[in-house]
């Protein structure tokens, strides 16, 4: 059994000092946001042990916070490909995880997150995929590279709007 987790980043600036989106920074609620959810993860035992993460600096500043808030015994890996990746791309980074983890957490960024949690759930998928929303998915597979489109099952799905409600 397989347990993935689809992260979208926190709120982040619409500026940044370099202009390059890359480089845009988490925001005010960006930074309250992501520490809520990896809290919230916590207490619903969603504790991934390995972590894929974009190398934009918004996806990193969001994966901090969560593995501070999760003890900092995480393994973080910066994939480049990560960035702006679309669904099928996603799928292929997933599909190549380390096989000795049981549980993943992509940290990345829309429409790719989105588009692929619409597609992983065998009867049903979140309905919207805001900042720093996760979706948790079940996959009865040995090897990451087992994992299909509608192969999974869909078992939690929250979002900062949700724990705050």
């Amino acid at each position: 059994m397989k347990t993935l987790y689809l992260m979208r980043h926190a709120k982040a600036s619409n500026e940044s000092p370099t202009f390059e989106d890359r480089d845009r920074a988490l925001n005010e609620r960006g930074n309250e946001d992501a520490p809520l959810i990896a809290r919230a993860m916590q207490e619903r035992r969603h504790v991934p042990d390995l972590i894929l993460c974009s190398s934009a600096r918004r996806t990193q500043e969001t994966c901090r916070h969560v593995v501070e808030v999760l003890g900092g015994h995480i393994p973080v890996v910066f994939e480049a490909d990560l960035y702006l990746a679309t669904d099928d791309e996603i799928l292929e980074i997933i599909r190549a995880a380390d096989p000795k983890a049981r549980a993943l957490l992509v940290v990345g960024h829309n429409p790719g997150l989105e588009d692929l949690a619409l597609s992983l759930g065998a009867d049903s998928a979140p309905p919207k995929f805001p900042t720093c929303a996760v979706a948790v998915f079940r996959f009865d597979v040995e090897n990451w590279n087992e994992v299909a489109r509608r192969g999974g099952a869909f078992a939690d799905y929250f979002t900062p709007k949700m724990l705050k409600a």
